[in-house]
């Protein structure tokens, strides 16, 4: 019975690890719907389980120290390929600014900078409850509109034609 457990608490790891690759390879982007980290929550679980059964009686079950090691390995994996966006989820993909599915894009996130709006917003909230004076706002709000329009033009840039011959007529 410990010689199953053990082989199941191995061999669950090493089918997520083969699955994900099998994906990773056959998948010519770097994003999926699903995000590979909810994965290391059953690993951590075998992780928990082996240890609990190693610790149990050790001369008896050294066995469960392979499921501890591979278990640990394949979330090191998991993590890994969230972190080097080898596989990352679609949301998440496109926060860290990636490009979209054949498409290059030289800004972050789908228009322009999040924490720049968040930015400007928090100025703007500032000067509404009278924190900063109008001069400090401008002051600081300038460059952040200067950064956001050049973010902006740059995706419109990418989205127009460059010229009116390549407008197709009708």
């Amino acid at each position: 019975m410990t010689y199953l457990l053990a082989f199941l608490l191995t061999f669950f790891p090493i089918a997520c690890v083969a699955f994900a690759l099998d994906y990773i390879i056959d998948n010519k982007t770097n994003h999926t719907s699903v995000s590979y980290l909810y994965v290391t929550f059953p690993l951590l679980f075998c992780v928990l389980i082996s240890l609990l059964l190693y610790k149990i009686k050790k001369e008896k079950f050294r066995r469960f120290i392979t499921p501890i090691v591979v278990n640990i390995l394949a979330i090191v994996f998991f993590v890994s390929i969230d972190h080097f966006n080898i596989m990352v989820q679609y949301d998440e993909w496109t926060r860290r600014g990636m490009p979209g599915r054949f498409e290059k894009s030289n800004i972050r996130g789908s228009e322009y900078p999040k924490e720049l709006e968040d930015r400007v917003m928090n100025l703007m909230n500032a000067l509404v409850d009278g924190k900063i004076t109008r001069e400090e706002y401008d002051r600081e709000i300038r460059p952040l509109v200067i950064e956001m329009e050049k973010a902006k033009e740059a995706y419109y840039k990418k989205k127009m034609p460059n010229s009116t011959n390549e407008i197709p007529s009708e």
